[in-house]
């Protein structure tokens, strides 16, 4: 299995392009326990924990983003 890390959105996006069999994986809670009980080996990971823009958030005329990343707790807190 490859474990592929991408540094930014762009390249994580480019990557699932080349290879679209490859699993994105942030936190990884449902993916390793697929992968532990044996249900799921997919043939790449994409690690997404380094991709800064989905741990950020932003308020813009008085609307707020959410990254995909972005935990609970921030959001709660801040």
């Amino acid at each position: 299995m490859d474990f592929l890390r991408p540094g930014s959105w762009s390249e994580a996006l480019e990557i699932k392009a080349q290879r679209p069999d490859a699993v994105p994986i942030s936190g990884g809670t449902d993916v390793m326990v697929e992968l532990n009980f044996d249900h799921r080996r997919p043939a790449a990971l994409i690690d997404l924990n380094p991709v800064t823009e989905l741990a950020e958030w932003s308020e813009s005329g008085g609307r707020i983003r959410l990254g995909a990343a972005v935990p609970y707790r921030r959001i709660i807190n801040e």
